[in-house]
């Protein structure tokens, strides 16, 4: 009985963000990943809170970065090149990356699974002393500082160029 509202409404806000079928894509792709959610939630809710959480991240992040491709693609038919050429890393020139990509996503990647185990184990021993509180932020605040800047891109396309 939701499932239509809620296909319609994603749409709608496909259509919000530009005229063009790529925006009603995107649109229908986040229904049905809201759709998918609600399906698997009666189960994912029986699992414990560090599988469920941890897994939810690593599971959402991809699906969302990957809503971003109908989002830049200017028709369908480059949608459907864009998708193609995320199984060929040869060809990831066309996307405007560069070759240490794998680098980068292991590093987030890595990145926030250290950061969730030190919010659910270690903060919470860290945090009682300022001294060793001070340390820890600025080591890590540090570390994420020259991570951007050793992998900042120098040109950045405006998001909504179809405007």
């Amino acid at each position: 009985s939701t499932i239509v509202p809620l296909f319609l409404t994603w749409a709608i806000m496909g259509l919000w963000h530009g005229a063009n079928w790529t925006f009603v894509f995107w649109g229908i792709y986040h229904a049905s990943l809201v759709l998918i959610h609600r399906l698997i939630t009666p189960f994912t809710s029986k699992l414990p809170h560090a599988v469920s959480s941890l897994g939810g991240w690593a599971i959402t992040l991809p699906f969302i970065m990957l809503s971003w491709i109908p989002f830049r693609a200017d028709d369908m038919h480059m949608v459907g090149g864009m998708f193609q050429k995320l199984v060929q890393p040869a060809q990831y020139a066309f996307l405007g990356m560069r070759e240490n990509i794998y680098i980068v996503a292991a590093l987030l990647m890595a990145l926030v699974l250290i950061a969730y185990l030190f919010e659910t184990y270690i903060w919470k021993y860290v945090s009682r002393n300022i001294y060793t509180r001070f340390v820890f932020e600025t080591v890590g605040y540090t570390f994420a500082f020259l991570i951007v800047i050793i992998f900042l891109r120098p040109v950045s396309q405006f998001i909504y160029f179809q405007f």
